[in-house]
């Protein structure tokens, strides 16, 4: 499975770098997100905006599968 980690990306970026991987890569897909909300707000509207469903890691929370 492909990762994303987004630890230390300005928040303003991380759109872009989102729509980027998800178009790049093959399901399921990882997006390490840490804890910001914010920043899990940002991956799941993106996530939204392409119809793209996913889940929470059952056992770490700053981590967003794409399915």
């Amino acid at each position: 499975m492909q990762k994303l980690d987004l630890h230390g990306v300005p928040h303003a970026k991380v759109a872009d770098m989102v729509e980027d991987f998800i178009l790049i890569y093959e399901t399921p897909l990882g997006i390490i997100t840490g804890n910001s909300n914010e920043m899990q707000d940002i991956v799941k509207g993106v996530l939204k905006k392409h119809l793209m469903g996913f889940v929470i890691h059952a056992h770490n929370l700053g981590e967003i599968i794409v399915l």
